[in-house]
């Protein structure tokens, strides 16, 4: 128990993996993905609101994501983000349920 005890403080201290992004429907879908996996919320940082968000990405998740919510606005167009807003409800309202 001591060992797990100091492992645990021992990451505590290294520093934590970000992407950056400017894209706000990839900082919602890291959220998802990392608060299946880990039960909690990530840290999203932005110093201002002309800068990018950086999110925390210990599993460097964030790159095949961006490529996701790109390939999906380059497919839908203008009406990318409705959808992108449809499916967080639809996501949100399906944990509700459980």
């Amino acid at each position: 128990m001591k060992k797990e005890k100091l492992e645990w403080e021992a990451s505590l201290a290294k520093p934590v993996p970000t992407f950056a992004t400017s894209d706000k429907e990839v900082v919602y879908q890291m959220q998802d993905a990392y608060a299946v996996k880990y039960r909690r919320r990530i840290a999203v940082t932005r110093s201002a609101s002309d800068q990018p968000y950086f999110v925390e990405d210990p599993e460097n998740l964030g790159p095949a994501i961006a490529e996701g919510v790109a390939a999906k606005r380059e497919e839908l167009g203008s009406g990318a983000d409705a959808y992108f807003e449809r499916e967080r409800d639809a996501r949100e309202y399906a944990s509700l349920q459980k």
